[in-house]
């Protein structure tokens, strides 16, 4: 739904860097509820939280989306031992894309101070990056595009300054939701969507040597 992420795809998908070679998502940051040491759903596996299933979901159907489909994936969940979480709060992946290119991908909601959001793609010409070095979900995202020295070209500002940066572009998606269910026109993100998505997931789970979160994989199978 941002004019940075679409440009970055536009440019990707055109090939105007060339071949991709690698696609790099590193997503830092550290969550209230870590922060505050407060257990909630959000902090539970079972329960659906944890760093994966709360906030790896949009890293991975944005990763769809930009680059197609991952065919294979080997991953390690972890959780920081002063927590005490049942849900993890570290995830390092190892992807591989159905267009022969491979990926690595980082997630973390209990980086202390941490406040990073990036995907970096390298192809055979140049390369574009997506970061955001602000604690705003939307607003202060920056594209760069180049070689050597990457330029950068766009920077996401949200159009209403009254509300959470969120609530528009999320609108937008509403809005194309309820046109398909009163109109029948098809959009994206779908409930198909949603299920490969949990399809992701549960293999990033079967892939993880996390004693604590395999043995939740019936909440996921289920």
């Amino acid at each position: 739904e941002l004019r940075t992420w679409q440009e970055a795809a536009r440019i990707v998908q055109g090939q105007e860097i060339g071949d991709i070679r690698h696609v790099i998502l590193d997503w830092r940051f550290e969550s209230y509820d870590n922060q505050k040491s407060i257990s909630t759903w959000k902090t539970s596996f079972r329960r659906g939280g944890g760093v994966l299933q709360h906030f790896g979901a949009h890293a991975l159907y944005n990763l769809e989306w930009m680059f197609g489909p991952i065919s294979s994936v080997t991953a390690d969940l972890s959780s920081a031992p002063d927590l005490g979480r049942q849900g993890d709060t570290l995830v390092v992946a190892s992807l591989h894309f159905a267009g022969g290119f491979t990926g690595a991908m980082i997630l973390s909601n209990a980086a202390t101070g941490g406040q990073l959001h990036q995907i970096c793609v390298y192809g055979s010409k140049g390369q574009v990056e997506l970061r955001n070095n602000s604690r705003d979900p939307i607003d202060g995202f920056e594209l760069w595009v180049g070689n050597e020295r990457p330029e950068r070209i766009e920077v996401e500002l949200s159009d209403d300054k009254t509300e959470d940066s969120r609530v528009v572009p999320t609108a937008r998606i509403s809005r194309r939701f309820v046109d398909w269910i009163v109109l029948g026109e098809p959009t994206r993100p779908s409930f198909a969507s949603g299920v490969r998505v949990q399809q992701l997931i549960a293999a990033f789970v079967s892939s993880s040597t996390c004693e604590g979160v395999r043995r939740s994989t019936d909440f996921i199978d289920s």
